[in-house]
């Protein structure tokens, strides 16, 4: 079984807005940790939506 974590795109806004301090550097370790792990996913709309 492979551990895989499900990224909200908060995450993801807050890895990229230097203006939100604390928030920015959390998120932007958490997402270089993923991204090095190759263990982050993101959901995408499924057709209909």
């Amino acid at each position: 079984m492979s551990d895989r974590c499900l990224v909200d795109t908060n995450i993801l806004m807050y890895a990229h807005d230097r203006s939100t301090g604390v928030k920015h550097e959390r998120a932007k370790a958490l997402v270089d940790e993923l991204w090095r792990d190759r263990s982050g996913v993101i959901s995408t709309p499924g057709r209909g939506c």
